[in-house]
């Protein structure tokens, strides 16, 4: 019910960790946040819509749809304004047109664009792909275990394995590895992978059916003191305590591995809650049947905001200079733009995405919006 406002949220907190001074976590927070959603709604998908050979093949180009469209329109407007404004601006956060065929290459099929063991390709038009790379790869993992009937025999151990790469990531202060490789976040898929197998204990054990809006605004505000805390701290040592903004974010600079992990119960209660159907007529002032349009709509703007947000910060840059009104009409330029790119694109995708998907297998546990495959 709740799940498209969540991802719409950690969407803007990437946004917000990009274009304001707020440390060094909440955007990779949020992008770990993201990968756990990922590890549990694809393994959902797979489980009920698309076990053995052919239901995988359809999987696949179902995926293609959901990902390679948005994100080809982008990287296009990204290769047009890089090739004609780029020397206006800065280029952010790596965005630079490729220099050899292997890095348009890697650009255009998205893997490549992070290292097997950690460490970014230093070319990325679209910054915050490797993210994508990412998720790929553990489409491909989950599709292999799930998608052949395993299922539940295999979630434990890949669960168990998962862990043990996370502690040896935490042992060995290594934050690259943690964040950017192919193994770093394998936790956190596969716990949301679990969520889906243990639903119902879950479910049981947070009592979901009663309290599921209100655990939903707890986790909530948690990741955001979770997230944010060392920039509220750094606030308040500048403004109260009269501190120079050197002497404030002194010892707050260093990301940290075990923080990155740490918000792994924060974010399971989020989406967990997240996944309930509301039974009431209303929140407050808001009938529950509008909310659940717009959480539906917010969770569509969320993957082309991600994607889209630096490139509208560039261009904003670009013509206004750096400073605080141009990054407010940043964000205002990347939800516009990132709408237009759900109604006129995403929008008739979906209905191509819609013949291949199969019928559900069985009858879901919960009522997902924007679960589908």
């Amino acid at each position: 019910m709740l799940q498209g406002i969540l991802r719409f949220y950690l969407a803007l907190i990437v946004v917000i960790f990009h274009f304001f001074q707020t440390g060094p976590m909440p955007g990779r927070l949020a992008v770990f946040a993201f990968f756990f959603i990922s590890g549990y709604l694809v393994t959902r998908v797979i489980d009920e819509r698309y076990k053995g050979r052919s239901g995988l093949v359809r999987f696949w180009v179902n995926r293609f749809l959901r990902l390679y469209p948005t994100y080809l329109a982008i990287l296009c407007a990204t290769a047009i304004f890089l090739s004609f404004f780029a020397a206006v601006a800065e280029p952010l956060e790596g965005m630079t047109i490729p220099s050899t065929g292997d890095s348009w290459l890697r650009q255009l099929i998205i893997f490549g664009l992070t290292q097997i063991n950690g460490g970014l390709y230093p070319e990325r038009m679209i910054p915050v792909a490797f993210s994508l790379a990412i998720e790929l790869f553990y489409y491909l993992i989950l599709s292999l275990l799930f998608g052949l009937g395993a299922g539940f025999r295999l979630i434990w151990p890949f669960w168990l394995v998962s862990l043990g790469v996370a502690l040896v990531m935490i042992a060995n202060d290594d934050f690259s590895g943690a964040y950017t490789s192919y193994w770093g976040p394998a936790l956190m898929f596969a716990t949301g992978s679990l969520l889906h197998f243990e639903w119902n204990r879950v479910s049981a054990a947070l009592k979901l059916e009663r309290y599921s809006v209100q655990l939903f605004a707890l986790a909530v505000a948690g990741f955001t003191l979770y997230a944010f805390a060392p920039a509220v701290l750094v606030a308040i040592r500048v403004v109260l305590l009269g501190m120079p903004m050197e002497a404030a974010v002194a010892g707050l600079q260093e990301p940290s591995v075990p923080a990155l992990y740490a918000s792994l119960p924060i974010v399971a209660v989020a989406m967990a809650a997240s996944l309930m159907p509301i039974e009431r007529e209303r929140i407050g002032p808001i009938r529950v049947v509008r909310l659940a349009r717009i959480s539906a709509f917010l969770g569509d703007l969320s993957y082309p905001l991600f994607l889209s947000h630096l490139l509208l910060l560039a261009i904003a840059e670009s013509i206004l200079g750096p400073g605080s009104v141009t990054d407010l009409v940043a964000i205002a330029a990347s939800v516009a733009f990132s709408v237009a790119l759900v109604l006129f694109l995403e929008k008739p995708v979906q209905r191509l995405r819609a013949r291949i998907r199969p019928p559900m297998r069985k009858e879901p546990d919960t009522a997902v919006p924007n679960a589908s495959g």
